[in-house]
């Protein structure tokens, strides 16, 4: 993945919240870039670090939109620019509360990144 400007923003969360969570940050995300005129160009990243092994381990999610360069930005999030990064990666087609099964799967010492496909939507860490 190549570097992307993104407006973000962060929470610790548990992953049976990942869906009511997101479903709030997204579309406010969303209508903050409208707002301020930012142009949407890719999908949706969600980045998380240590992604949580059980359904009870909290874990730290950036809900990130990649946009178009802006000269100046003054919204309620975060415009900031996600580094290129090598991922394992894989797609979930089932329930988001095995999610952590996935990630638990891909994590191990020779994968300290890990990528995985919800959807439409990508975690990435």
């Amino acid at each position: 993945m190549d570097p992307v400007l993104v407006l973000s923003a962060m929470r610790i969360i548990r992953a049976p919240e990942v869906a009511g969570v997101s479903a709030v940050i997204c579309r406010s995300i969303e209508r903050d870039a409208a707002k301020h005129g930012l142009v949407v160009t890719g999908p949706w990243i969600f980045v998380s670090d240590h992604i949580a092994k059980s359904i009870d381990d909290r874990f730290k999610i950036e809900f990130c939109l990649p946009v178009a360069a802006s000269e100046s930005y003054s919204g309620s999030f975060k415009l900031k620019t996600l580094s290129a990064i090598t991922a394992a990666s894989t797609v979930h087609n089932g329930p988001s509360t095995t999610i952590s099964l996935i990630a638990t799967a891909l994590s191990s010492p020779r994968n300290r990144d890990i990528s995985v496909n919800v959807g439409k939507s990508t975690i990435a860490g």
